[in-house]
C-alpha cells in the first residue's frame, strides 16, 4: 500500500528521535498508522477508537480538517492529548489538542495585510472548498470596513477554468487563490492558457508551498505572483533534515505527487509534532512517571495523565523547528509565527519581506527592488502591443511612394516618444489603430469605448496618443506621469484686416470729440463776437488822420469771429487780430486748446494710418459666453466636451447650455472638422491648447483666442492598480510637485493647477510678470513614501471633478477619425474648442486660424496601461528621464514649431501708405475747390443782378464786366458802366480822405 509525504514523515521523524539517546531517557517511540477516507468522520473515530485501545500518549492527526473536530472529541473525552498539523475549523475552548498549523484568523490578517500593502480595491476570491470562507473572515469582513470590492467565485472544475474565463472577462485582475495543494498546479498551468499569466493580472496565492511546485512556465511572464512562505527551505536545519528525508522518501513506495523540491508546509509540521510530543512527555516526566493506559470508546474512563501531558505540550516552545518558532497559547494555538513574503521573480520565488503574527506592524517590506536597477531589465527585449489613434501631430500616416509595413506606417510626436521610451527600457512594440477610432468614454451600458477599452480587455499593453488624464478614466485604467499639459483653449478664424476708409484721417478722434470740437468753435466764435461788440477797446477809427470822426468800425463781425477761430484750429492764422484784453485771453485759451488737440491728433494719426487694424469679434470665453451670433463646440465624446458639462463655473455652464442646445451640433466628430467650420463659418471651436498651437502653426488663418480655459496633462496610461508611482521626481522643462507617497504600489497624480507666480503681483502693485512661463510645474501634497492612502489622491487629480464626472457620455455612431475634416472653423462663424496643444498645431499649419484667449482648463496626457499593469512605473521613469534630459522639448518643436508655416513675428516696420488711407484727405481738398468755385458764382451772379435795373443794357455790362474780370492788364477798350453808383461813391470818399488829409 502506497505511502502518503506525511507518513513517510511520521516514521522519518520517529526514527530520528529513536537514534538520539539523549531524548526521552533512553524510551523508544511506537507509531501506529491508520489511513483512512477524507472527510469521513465515521471511519475516523472508528480508527481513533481502535489506536485508544492501544494505550497511545498522544494522537496526531488526522489530516482531513472535517475528520478533524471527530477526533478531537474523543481525545476530549479521555483526556488523550491530540496534536494537529492541519487547519481545524474547531474553536471550541478547553480542548485536549494542540494545533501546529498557524492560527486561521492570523493567516487571514496577513492575506488582506498584502491586498492593503497593493492597494486593491477590486478583489476576486477563488476558492475550491467551503473551509475558504471560513479561514478567510478578516479577508470577508474587510468589504464592510473599507472601499474594497471583493467578488467571491467557487471552482466549478478541478482546474477552475469556468471562474478564471469570468474574472477575465469581468476585467478581474487582482485575484486570490485559496485551493488546495493538488488543484494549484492545474488551476494555474488554466491561467496560463487563458492568458492570465502575464504582467496584467496580480495573483495572491493562500498556500503556504507555493515554493514547492514547478513555476518555471511562469517565471518569464511577468506574472505578478504573491504568496506566504512558512518553512525556509534555504535554512541549514531544514537542509539537513531535507537530505536524509529526501533519500528515505526516495526508497519508500510515496504515493506520486507535484512536490518539485523542497519540505511541504504539511511535511514540516508533521515532523515538528513529534518533537513537540518529546517536549511535552519530557516536561511531564520530571516529576513522576508517566505510564500508557488502554482505552476504550465504550466506557470513557479517561487516561491519568493526560491532562498533565497537555499541560506541558501547551508550554513546550521550540526555537529551532522546520516551520520556525513554535509556541501555543492557553488554547494550544498557534499564534507566534513568521511568514516570508514571496514574489515571483525571472529568477524564482524571492522573499521580498516577512510578516510577524502578533507584532505592531506585522507586513515588513525589505525588497522594493521595483524601484531599482532591474526596473528596466525587466521589459528587455519584450514584445508589447500599443493601441493608438490618428492624431496630428501626434500620430499620423507615414507619406512613401513604397508600402511601409508594421510600425513603419507611421510617425508624429507620439511615434518619437515611444521610440525614446523603448530605447531605455529596452523593449519592442507593435502598433495597432484602435478600431472604433476612438479615445475613450463611458457609453450607456456601462461599458467603454475607444483605447480605454482596449486596455480594460487587455488586448494592448500601452495606449500612447494624446490621451487626456481625467478622473473617471482613472477609475478604470492607470496613467503614466504626463508628457504633456495642455488646456482647453478657443480656435478662431485670424482676424480680418479693416478697411482703413475714405475717411479714416477722422479715426484719431472719436465721433464724440469731433463733436465737441464742433461746438468748442461755435462757442469760441460766439464769445469772442460778443465780447468784441462790448469791450470799447475793439472798436477803431478807420480814418487815423481824422480823429474826431464818428465813424468807427469793429473787425469781429459774426463772419470774422468764425474765420478767426477757424484759422487758429488750423494753426495758419489770419488778417484780423483782438484788440482787447478780453478778446486777447478768449484767444489764448482758444489757441492752447487747439494746441493740445492737434498734437494728440497727430501723434494718433501716425499709428492709425501706418499700423494695420486685426478686427476681432472675441478676444476670450467671456466674449463667446456673452453672444449668441458666433457658434463654439468641442470634439465629440472628449475630455474637453466632459470639462464643460461638469464644470460649475458660471461662464463655462452658461456655455455649456448654449453648445448642448444648438442644432444642428456643434459638436464635431474630428478636429479636423471643428478647423475647418472655423475657417469657413462664423465658428469657434474650443480644443486643447497643444492641438491648438498645431494648427495656428500650420495655417495662418487661424489664431488662439485668449488663454487656457483649464490645464490638464497627457500620460501613459496603465491599467487600474498598477503598482507604481514609486518615483516622481522634478523634471526639466515640465515638472511635477506631486502628491508624494511612500514607496509602494499605488502611485499618486501630480496636482497641476496651482498658479504661484500670479499671488505676489496680486499683492503688490510694484511687482508685475515679465514674460511667459519659462517652465512648467505643480505643487502636490507629500505622503511618506509606500502609505496605502495615496490611492485615495488619485480622485483629485482634475481640481473641479465631481461624482457628476461619471455621467455617461453619449457614444459616436462615426467611428472613423483617421481623416481630419476642418471645415467649420474656416467655413462658419464657429469657434472650436480644442486641447491647447492641438490647437497651437493647427494655427501653424493654417494662417487663417488663430487661438483666442488663454487656456480654459488645465490638464495632461499620459500614456495609458491596463489595471494593475507594472509597466506604468517603468514607462513613467523613463519620461522623467526624457524631460529631464530636455528630449520631448525638443520633439515638441520639431512637430509643432519647426514644421509649421505661419510665422510668428509681427512686422516692426511701417506699412507704406496708400489711397485708402489718405484718400479722404484728397476729397476734402477738391470738395473745398469745388465750393469755392460754386460760391465765386453764385458772388458774381448775384451782384450782377442787383445792378439790373439801373442799367438797361444788362446783358452787355455784364459781358463786358466778365471780360474785364478775365483782363490780366487794363485794356484801353474796358469802360466802366457810367450808370452804376459804385466808382462815384469810392470817388467820393477817396476825394473825402484826400482834402482831410492836404488840410492836416
Amino acid at each position: 500500500m502506497p505511502f502518503t509525504d506525511e507518513e513517510v514523515a511520521f516514521k522519518f521523524a520517529m526514527n530520528e528521535i529513536n537514534k538520539n539517546v539523549t531524548l526521552l531517557a533512553g524510551s523508544t517511540l511506537i507509531s501506529d498508522i491508520q489511513q483512512i477516507k477524507v472527510n469521513d468522520s465515521y471511519e475516523a473515530s472508528r480508527a481513533a477508537c481502535f489506536q485508544l485501545t492501544l494505550g497511545v500518549a498522544a494522537i496526531v492527526g488526522p489530516s482531513s480538517p472535517r475528520s478533524s473536530p471527530t477526533v478531537q472529541s474523543l481525545c476530549t473525552a479521555l483526556t488523550v492529548p491530540n496534536i494537529q498539523t492541519t487547519w481545524n475549523p474547531d474553536q471550541v475552548e478547553d480542548r485536549y489538542s494542540v494545533n501546529l498549523y498557524p492560527d486561521a484568523q492570523m493567516l487571514s490578517q496577513a492575506i488582506l495585510d498584502m491586498v492593503n500593502y497593493y492597494g486593491w480595491t477590486r478583489v476576486s476570491l477563488l476558492y475550491d472548498s467551503d473551509d475558504a470562507l471560513l479561514r478567510l473572515q478578516e479577508l470577508l469582513k474587510s468589504p464592510a470596513r473599507t472601499k474594497m470590492e471583493l467578488k467571491i467565485r467557487k471552482l466549478r472544475r478541478g482546474d477552475g477554468e469556468g471562474v478564471l474565463k469570468d474574472c477575465k472577462l469581468d476585467g478581474s485582475n487582482k485575484i486570490i487563490i485559496d485551493v488546495s495543494y493538488e488543484k494549484l498546479p492545474r488551476v494555474l498551468h488554466k491561467a496560463l492558457q487563458l492568458g492570465m499569466m502575464t504582467h496584467f493580472y496580480h495573483y495572491i496565492v493562500t498556500s503556504l508551498d507555493l515554493g514547492t511546485i514547478d513555476l518555471e512556465n511562469y517565471r518569464h511572464g511577468d506574472v505578478n505572483l504573491t504568496a506566504f512562505r512558512l518553512v525556509d527551505n534555504k535554512n541549514p536545519r531544514v537542509q539537513e533534515v531535507l537530505r536524509d528525508w529526501t533519500r528515505v522518501r526516495e526508497s519508500s513506495n510515496v504515493i506520486s505527487g507535484t512536490i518539485k523540491d523542497g519540505l511541504t508546509t504539511s511535511v514540516a509540521l508533521m515532523f515538528d509534532a513529534i518533537y513537540v510530543l518529546v517536549a511535552g512527555l519530557e516536561g511531564s516526566d520530571v516529576g513522576q512517571e508517566i505510564s500508557l493506559s488502554k482505552l476504550s470508546c465504550d466506557n470513557r474512563k479517561a487516561w491519568l495523565y493526560g491532562h498533565t501531558v497537555l499541560n506541558y505540550l501547551k508550554i513546550a516552545e521550540l526555537q529551532d523547528g522546520l516551520s520556525g518558532r513554535i509556541k501555543f497559547d492557553s488554547n494550544g494555538q498557534r499564534t507566534k509565527f513568521t511568514l516570508d513574503v514571496m514574489e515571483l521573480r525571472e529568477a524564482g520565488l524571492t522573499k521580498i519581506g516577512t510578516w510577524s503574527a502578533g507584532e505592531r506592524q506585522a507586513l515588513n517590506i525589505t525588497d522594493r527592488s521595483l524601484s531599482g536597477s532591474n526596473v528596466t531589465n525587466s521589459l528587455r527585449n519584450k514584445t508589447l502591443i500599443v493601441t493608438t489613434i490618428l492624431e496630428k501631430p501626434y500620430v499620423m500616416q507615414r507619406r512613401s511612394d513604397e508600402e511601409l509595413l508594421g510600425n513603419d506606417r507611421f510617425e508624429g510626436f507620439c511615434i518619437d516618444l515611444l521610440n525614446e521610451i523603448a530605447a531605455i527600457l529596452g523593449f519592442k512594440y507593435e502598433i495597432y489603430l484602435v478600431p472604433d477610432g476612438q479615445y475613450g468614454a463611458p457609453m450607456e451600458d456601462g461599458e467603454w469605448s475607444g483605447m480605454v477599452k482596449e486596455l480594460i480587455d487587455q488586448r494592448a499593453d500601452l495606449a500612447v496618443a494624446p490621451l487626456t488624464i481625467s478622473f473617471i478614466r482613472e477609475q478604470v485604467i492607470d496613467f503614466s506621469k504626463p508628457f504633456m499639459n495642455v488646456g482647453v483653449t478657443i480656435m478662431y478664424r485670424v482676424p480680418t484686416r479693416t478697411n482703413p476708409g475714405v475717411f479714416s484721417f477722422l479715426n484719431p478722434l472719436s465721433y464724440d470729440i469731433w463733436l465737441y470740437i464742433l461746438l468748442s468753435y461755435l462757442a469760441v466764435s460766439g464769445v469772442l463776437f460778443v465780447l468784441a461788440r462790448f469791450s470799447p477797446y475793439e472798436w477803431y477809427n478807420p480814418h487815423p488822420c481824422n480823429p474826431n470822426s464818428e465813424y468807427l468800425e469793429n473787425q469781429f463781425t459774426l463772419l470774422n469771429s468764425m474765420w478767426f477761430s477757424i484759422g487758429a484750429f488750423m494753426q495758419q492764422g489770419s488778417e484780423i487780430m483782438p484788440r482787447a484784453l478780453s478778446t486777447r485771453l478768449v484767444s489764448g485759451a482758444w489757441w492752447f486748446f487747439t494746441l493740445i488737440m492737434i498734437s494728440s491728433y497727430t501723434a494718433n494719426l501716425a499709428a492709425f494710418l501706418t499700423v494695420e487694424r486685426m478686427e476681432s469679434p472675441i478676444e476670450s470665453s467671456d466674449d463667446l459666453a456673452k453672444q449668441t451670433k458666433i457658434k463654439y463646440g468641442t470634439l465629440d465624446f472628449g475630455a474637453t466636451q466632459t470639462f464643460f458639462k461638469n464644470s460649475k463655473i458660471p461662464t463655462y455652464e452658461k456655455m455649456w447650455a448654449f453648445m448642448s442646445s444648438q442644432e444642428p451640433s456643434v459638436f464635431t466628430k474630428s478636429t479636423e472638422e471643428g478647423i475647418d467650420r472655423v475657417l469657413n463659418e462664423n465658428y469657434a471651436f474650443l480644443l486643447e491648447s497643444a492641438m491648438n498651437e498645431y494648427f495656428t502653426h500650420r495655417n495662418c488663418n487661424l489664431t488662439r483666442v485668449g488663454g487656457l480655459l483649464d490645464s490638464k496633462g497627457y500620460g501613459i496610461g496603465t491599467p487600474e492598480g498598477t503598482v507604481t508611482s514609486r518615483v516622481w521626481g522634478g523634471l526639466l522643462d515640465s515638472k511635477g510637485y506631486g502628491i508624494g507617497t511612500p514607496e509602494g504600489p499605488p502611485g499618486v497624480l501630480p496636482w497641476y493647477y496651482s498658479r504661484p507666480s500670479e499671488y505676489f503681483t496680486h499683492r503688490n502693485c510694484n511687482l508685475t510678470r515679465v514674460g511667459g512661463l519659462l517652465d512648467s510645474k505643480g505643487y502636490g501634497i507629500g505622503t511618506p513614501e509606500g502609505t496605502v492612502i495615496s490611492p485615495a489622491w488619485g480622485d483629485c487629480w482634475t481640481p473641479r471633478a465631481t461624482a457628476s464626472a461619471r455621467l455617461k457620455v453619449r457614444h459616436s455612431a462615426n467611428n472613423s477619425r483617421v481623416l481630419w475634416r476642418n471645415d467649420r472653423v474656416l467655413n462658419e462663424n464657429y469657434a472650436f474648442l480644442l486641447e491647447s496643444a492641438m490647437n497651437e498645431y493647427f494655427t501653424h499649419r493654417n494662417c487663417n486660424l488663430t487661438r483666442v484667449g488663454g487656456l480654459l482648463d488645465s490638464k495632461g496626457y499620459g500614456i495609458g496601461t491596463p489595471e494593475g499593469s507594472p509597466i506604468r512605473d517603468k514607462i513613467t521613469i523613463a519620461i522623467l528621464q526624457l524631460q529631464e534630459a530636455g528630449q520631448i522639448q525638443m520633439l515638441y518643436n520639431k512637430w509643432w514649431v519647426n514644421m509649421g508655416q505661419c510665422s510668428n513675428d509681427d512686422n516692426k516696420e511701417a506699412s507704406a501708405l496708400g489711397v485708402a488711407n489718405v484718400g479722404g484727405i484728397f476729397i476734402v481738398l477738391i470738395a473745398g475747390l469745388v465750393v469755392g468755385i460754386l460760391v465765386a458764382i453764385i458772388e458774381f451772379i448775384w451782384k450782377s443782378r442787383s445792378t439790373q435795373e439801373r442799367d438797361k443794357q444788362h446783358m452787355q455790362n455784364l459781358s463786358d464786366v466778365f471780360k474785364g474780370s478775365l483782363s490780366m492788364a487794363p485794356s484801353p477798350n474796358f469802360v466802366l458802366p457810367t450808370n452804376t453808383n459804385i466808382i462815384p461813391r469810392l470817388k467820393t470818399q477817396k476825394n473825402d480822405y484826400d482834402d482831410y488829409c492836404l488840410k492836416q
